[in-house]
């Protein structure tokens, strides 16, 4: 994914999960490629989350967690996240559908954005070996994101 062929394609997009399986589909990489790509740009400004069942495994685990510089001194409250019954889960049972949702930023994260709501997206992409999900994390209003 060159440079200049990801801002053309990716860089006047809107952060939304079915532009990110757009881009996933134009490049035909995999989805953690594309997640690092845009973080590593500063394409988009959200999080994109990586979540991975493996087989004989009974939940979610993250596989990686790609920020736009602005998001790096966020910490996350992976037990909102990975909760059973949480929008990855919910993700996870009917893939290829995006779901979303907003949360509060004390609710979402341990560390800064708490006076923030986020939107967060989520869609399952299940493998042969195993069920995966992606997250997209947005601030509803990003101006006042710190």
């Amino acid at each position: 994914m060159p440079r200049v062929e990801m801002k053309r394609v990716a860089g006047d997009l809107s952060p939304r999960m079915d532009n990110f399986l757009r881009v996933k589909e134009s490049f035909a990489v995999s989805t953690e490629a594309l997640c690092r790509r845009i973080a590593r740009l500063n394409l988009w400004r959200c999080i994109l989350l990586v979540l991975v069942t493996e087989p004989n495994t009974s939940g979610l685990s993250w596989k990686a967690v790609c920020k736009h510089d602005c998001y790096k001194n966020l910490g996350f409250r992976w037990s909102t996240l990975l909760a059973r019954g949480s929008i990855a889960y919910l993700a996870l049972d009917d893939p290829g559908v995006v779901k979303a949702l907003t949360i509060g930023g004390p609710q979402l994260f341990s560390r800064g954005g708490q006076r923030i709501q986020w939107r967060i997206e989520s869609v399952g992409l299940p493998t042969s070996v195993s069920g995966r999900v992606v997250m997209m994390i947005t601030a509803v209003q990003a101006e006042s994101v710190p």
